[in-house]
């Protein structure tokens, strides 16, 4: 490699060090969130999420065939091996940057160079990053490699340089389309002499050739591996894959408001990576002056990345930030240089500064190892793995299971496919396996043209043996099926298909459940949202039992975790599983602590004051519940769900004022929101039937009501009714 002409033996150290350090905190099984969907893509083959990752996928099948240990733990050191090669690398750029590119070095530029190497090493976001299987920290060491081969052009313009800081730049897309961001520094090495033209042509074939590792995504998937989201074989399937499109609902409504918001967030999170981490802001204005291109295109980089990550409304949002973090510790090193500099020229005989500087860097560190470590300490965490092994254990043979959310299906799809858990369960994720569904159900040819919703719910209702759905009640506003309008009864954590019943209590005799950690200020929150899954479904499970006492203790106990979640969607999704339990105490609650929120997005806002409204309605109170659904109109005026219960609402209203034909024109309205909820066509027809004296269109929308309804008990006393209406025995 052009980077390493000769090995540093203190970058080479303080890497190895930092190595140690995210080994010794290395989670020993599947971790949270998306390890195990990346642990089975790399060992399959397969299409991860959008943007689909083809580089990390490859070099994770690669890291796969190393016989060491388990796939699991096999990748999550790749993880590890990937965060220190970032510190290798920021140690040799900031030794570059100091000694301005000379090849001697003082004692006090090593110093710094090694300070600032462990600083970022032990930063909370990248630490965090090591500890599991991810995309970051691979990402995040190729970014560095490029960062440096700029540093290098800039130094004096090398071809060699040049050509692989492109390549470099291109691998940092194929593994994630934010990379984009460090454009600003190609363009203050691009050659404009006509003599170096032939460079920049050579660096162009390179970087277009590199990008065709996204070929990858369409060649694979046209051959339907095991994971395969989104099915991208076809060029707009690779696009709106690569470009994540099944995720711009996730992103901020373009309103200064949002961006401010959003922006909060990284100056909320950015002092928590080491102390004194906004001085590295200071850092880079000052490295203008010793390096004015550099300065100030990583000055445009962290403003980009920034502006990018702002953009997206996720709770667990700071490995975006990445880049800029790394930015930031070299900008901390530049200015504690710089504060050398200083008080060396107005004491000039001082000689003891560099070690005082020093040893307040190392206190700075010291505090940043202590509360990292305890943060980032995940050598005991098997949670994801005994949240899945707890579903695939409890389920009967040869049982068909189809997973949902980032709780179950990630650690349950990792057991059952690369580990052989339960090989007679017929598993499949309900998104990233929907090909798969289609083509046993017979849909191949519609393969992208039909939901995955019904493709699920066709296998279920085919299957015949037993058939289980998971459960995930803080999925998310994505969650493609309502529990409540699906033949499904409890059994741990999922429900059994097929009917709806009283829960099956035996199936949590099966498990075992560990107790939420008393120290919740350090879990993440995939582990509090994991956590949250297990008392939610248990609680919901006793309370259909009968046993409502037991289940308001899993309740309350879920209620005190959430304390120590700050994310709004989380405390608005547990609103709503409150609500439905008709613990609409805790629902408020929750949704107080959404509005209260120090991240909250207007979008986020409008759907909180809906359910709000929804509670208000529950208890009868229309006046405050239309107050609530005009304040989200007002928010946000495409709401579809306040449009809907706004609608709802006006025609309870009216039918209280007996003003029945406006009370159906505000049913009508919720039709054209909504058609598919079948009391909407009972409403308007009883209307017609009771108060306005129309038959033909009382007729009309009880039919339209049996179309929609058919299985529910009301269904039977409409049919009689229209028998009545019309005089006929049998209704056809």
């Amino acid at each position: 490699m052009f980077i390493i002409k000769r090995i540093e033996p203190l970058a080479l150290v303080v890497s190895i060090f930092c190595l140690a350090l995210y080994v010794k905190t290395l989670c020993p099984t599947v971790y949270v969130g998306d390890s195990g969907e990346f642990n089975t893509v790399a060992y399959t083959l397969g299409i991860a999420h959008p943007p689909g990752y083809p580089l990390y996928t490859l070099i994770g099948w690669l890291v796969c065939q190393v016989p060491l240990s388990t796939i699991a733990i096999r990748m999550n050191f790749a993880s590890a091996l990937f965060a220190s090669v970032s510190v290798y690398i920021i140690y040799l750029l900031i030794k570059r940057l100091l000694s301005a590119g000379n090849d001697k070095t003082s004692l006090q530029i090593k110093i710094l160079s090694l300070s600032g190497a462990l600083i970022w090493g032990m930063s909370n976001t990248l630490w965090a990053s090591s500890v599991g299987s991810e995309v970051y920290t691979f990402g995040l060491a190729i970014v560095a490699g490029f960062i440096y081969m700029c540093a290098r052009c800039l130094e004096s313009f090398n071809p060699r340089y040049f050509i692989f800081a492109i390549y470099l730049l291109a691998l940092a897309l194929t593994n994630h389309l934010s990379a984009i961001a460090v454009v600003p520094l190609v363009l203050i090495i691009i050659p404009i002499q006509k003599n170096r033209m032939k460079y920049l042509l050579m660096a162009v074939i390179i970087f277009i050739l590199t990008l065709t590792l996204y070929l990858y995504i369409p060649l694979r998937s046209a051959n339907f591996p095991l994971m395969d989201w989104s099915h991208p074989a076809n060029l707009k399937a690779l696009i709106d894959h690569i470009t994540a499109s099944r995720y711009r609902a996730y992103i901020a409504d373009f309103s200064i408001v949002n961006i401010l918001i959003n922006l909060k967030r990284f100056f909320y999170i950015i002092p928590y990576e080491f102390p004194l981490a906004p001085l590295g802001f200071l850092g880079i204005v000052v490295l203008t002056k010793r390096s004015f291109k550099l300065g100030i295109a990583l000055i445009l980089t962290a403003i980009i990345n920034i502006t990018l990550s702002t953009l997206y409304e996720i709770p667990d949002i700071e490995s975006y930030f990445l880049t800029t973090i790394f930015i930031t510790v070299i900008g901390f090193i530049v200015f504690t240089k710089f504060c050398i500099d200083i008080f060396q020229r107005l004491f000039p005989k001082t000689n003891a500064i560099t070690y005082i500087v020093f040893m307040f860097v190392l206190i700075v560190m010291f505090f940043e190892l202590k509360h990292n470590y305890n943060v980032n300490d995940k050598s005991n965490t098997r949670l994801a793995e005994t949240y899945a092994l707890n579903i695939l254990n409890s389920l009967p043979e040869n049982a068909l299971l189809i997973t949902v959310g980032s709780s179950a299906s990630p650690p349950c799809l990792y057991l059952r496919y690369v580990e052989n858990r339960r090989p007679d369960i017929h598993l499949y994720d309900s998104v990233s396996n929907t090909v798969r569904l289609a083509r046993l159900v017979g849909f191949q040819e519609n393969v992208g043209s039909i939901s995955e919703r019904y493709v699920a719910l066709t296998m279920l209702n085919s299957w015949p043996g037993e058939a289980f759905l998971g459960r995930d009640h803080l999925w998310g506003a994505d969650n493609p099926f309502d529990y409540r309008k699906l033949p499904v009864s409890g059994y741990g954590l999922v429900y059994r298909y097929g009917k709806k019943a009283p829960a099956d209590l035996s199936a949590w005799q099966k498990m075992k459940i560990p107790l939420i950690d008393p120290d919740t200020a350090n879990l993440g929150f995939m582990e509090k949202t994991t956590f949250s899954n297990y008392y939610l479904a248990w609680g919901e499970d006793l309370l259909t039992a009968g046993k409502k006492k037991e289940a308001n203790e899993k309740f309350i106990a879920v209620d005190r975790l959430a304390e120590y979640v700050f994310d709004p969607d989380f405390h608005n999704a547990l609103g709503i599983f409150y609500r439905r339990q008709g613990l609409n105490d805790l629902a408020m609650k929750q949704y107080q602590r959404a509005l209260q929120s120090w991240f909250l997005p207007s979008s986020v806002k409008a759907d909180v004051l809906v359910n709000i409204g929804n509670l208000y309605r529950d208890k009868r109170n229309l006046t405050s519940a239309k107050e609530k659904y005009q304040q989200a109109l007002e928010i946000n005026k495409n709401n579809k769900e306040a449009k809907y219960n706004l609608a709802l609402t006006d025609a309870y209203i009216n039918l209280n004022s007996k003003k029945y034909k406006s009370a159906v024109d505000n049913f009508a309205e919720a039709i054209k929101i909504d058609p598919s909820e079948p009391m909407l066509y009972y409403n308007i027809g009883l209307i017609y039937d009771s108060f306005l004296a129309d038959t033909a269109l009382a007729l009309q929308y009880y039919k339209l009501f049996l179309k929609r309804a058919s299985d529910i008990p009301l269904s039977t006393s409409v049919a009689k009714r229209i028998s009545v209406l019309t005089g006929d025995v049998q209704v056809n």
